[in-house]
């Protein structure tokens, strides 16, 4: 398909503004700390999870249902990307958060 006139040249403009934008989203991924954007009752989850505490033991700990427990982190991996505790472990070694 051939473009003539002003679309190649909308064509070629919006390819550099969606090539930019991907390096500067990838740039910005990587220097952000993805455990920022957790809640405060998630940071506290994360952080008996990160010592090793198992569902049953978090709940009981902060007094609210085991499956509350695991949907919190349900989220907590969702949010930084990981899939198991190992990654996540694994991810805040990288960012010292432990």
């Amino acid at each position: 398909m051939e473009l003539t006139g002003i679309y190649s040249e909308l064509y070629s403009k919006l390819k550099i503004f969606i090539n930019n934008s991907i390096i500067y989203s990838m740039e910005t991924l990587t220097i952000t700390n993805p455990f920022t954007i957790l809640s405060k009752r998630e940071r506290e989850v994360l952080n008996l999870i990160l010592q090793g505490a198992k569902v049953k033991d978090i709940s009981a700990s902060l007094g609210l249902k085991s499956n509350t427990i695991s949907t919190f982190k349900k989220n907590i991996l969702s949010k930084v990307r990981v899939t198991n505790n190992i990654e996540l472990y694994k991810l805040a070694l990288q960012y010292k958060i432990v």
